[in-house]
């Protein structure tokens, strides 16, 4: 299936390898002047109120820096390639060994369609810009502002990785049955799935660890403290001025970039053994001992081994018993109350 698209090529990404550092754009920044804090613009050096610390000095450089539109410049419609049909094999094995014992095997691969709902097309790529920009008024009025043009802050977006790579699960597994007496059927089999590709949500323009504290971040109006609480405001060094950065989490409307580099996997030994029938009474028990483990979403490209553990659906170990008991009849045979 191919990825989403909009009819009027709407959809706008963010590109790092289109960002040109020379048209970055340049942020207010807090100085003190006559005892005062204030917004000084680093380009000339003019101040003006605090309420400007942070804002995008109008006139410097591209605000929509790195920012690709769908369709245009090799852009694809859906923002990521069109990976085309996939190849899924399948394959089963059936052995007798003898007329009480039979092995099993068994894989294929299966793929799965990425979850544009998820990523959040219709809402997250609709309002990247240059389509949508959020200015601010200060100290104006209802009548000043058709004519103010407002000031501009980082804008928060969202990226997706444009190599679309499709989702894919590896399943297989290799068992033994065997007919024990009193008609019971035991299987004891290997079972692991491995997954590739899956979609995940990183920060991006996240702030590197221990940047707060670096002497080039501090600001000079505040009270050095050894909290981090005297730093600059965050957007004032982030790896692209002009973006504003977060904390990844699925569905969050914050900048992040959806990617294609999640995967996990699950290894498992099940045992199970069950008497069909038999003189009124039906019964099975199984057990699993299993592992899942897998990468969290979330995390930073360079921390990317530290998220790497336990799933929170793993259960380590799972053991299951049922019957079914056919209660004799009460009833003879043939009368009417034999329903």
């Amino acid at each position: 299936v191919p990825p989403l698209w909009e009819k009027n090529n709407l959809f706008t990404n963010f590109d790092p390898t289109v960002y040109d550092p020379a048209k970055r754009v340049s942020l207010y920044q807090p100085a003190l002047a006559g005892g005062q804090r204030r917004a000084r613009n680093p380009i000339t050096g003019e101040t003006g109120p605090a309420v400007l610390i942070g804002a995008i000095v109008p006139g410097v450089g591209d605000p929509s820096n790195g920012i690709v539109r769908a369709g245009q410049n090799g852009v694809p419609r859906g923002l990521i390639e069109n990976r085309g049909p996939q190849w899924g094999p399948r394959f089963g094995l059936a052995y007798a060994i003898n007329n009480r014992t039979v092995l099993r095997a068994g894989g294929g691969v299966f793929y799965e369609r990425i979850a544009t709902s998820a990523i959040g097309y219709t809402t997250n790529f609709l309002t990247n810009p240059p389509d949508v920009q959020l200015s601010q008024m200060f100290y104006g009025n209802l009548s000043s502002i058709a004519g103010s043009a407002g000031t501009l802050f980082p804008l928060q977006i969202v990226q997706v990785s444009p190599d679309g790579h499709v989702p894919t699960t590896y399943n297989f597994s290799l068992g033994v049955q065997r007919e024990l007496p009193l008609g019971v059927l035991m299987d004891v089999s290997y079972v692991g799935t491995q997954s590739r590709h899956l979609t995940e949500f990183q920060p991006f323009n996240a702030l590197p660890f221990g940047s707060a504290w670096l002497p080039q971040n501090q600001d000079p109006t505040r009270t050095a403290t050894t909290d981090g609480s005297s730093a600059l405001p965050p957007n004032l060094y982030r790896p692209y001025p002009g973006y504003g950065g977060g904390q990844a989490a699925a569905g969050q409307s914050a900048t992040g970039k959806y990617g294609f580099g999640g995967s996990t996997n699950y290894n498992g030994l099940q045992v199970s053994a069950n008497r069909r029938a038999g003189r009124g009474l039906q019964f099975g028990a199984s057990y699993t001992w299993s592992k899942a483990l897998g990468t969290s979403t979330g995390h930073l490209t360079d921390t990317r081994g530290a998220n790497y553990g336990l799933l929170g659906l793993d259960r380590s170990h799972g053991l299951t018993f049922n019957y079914i008991y056919d209660i004799p009849s009460l009833v003879r045979p043939g009368s009417a109350l034999d329903n």
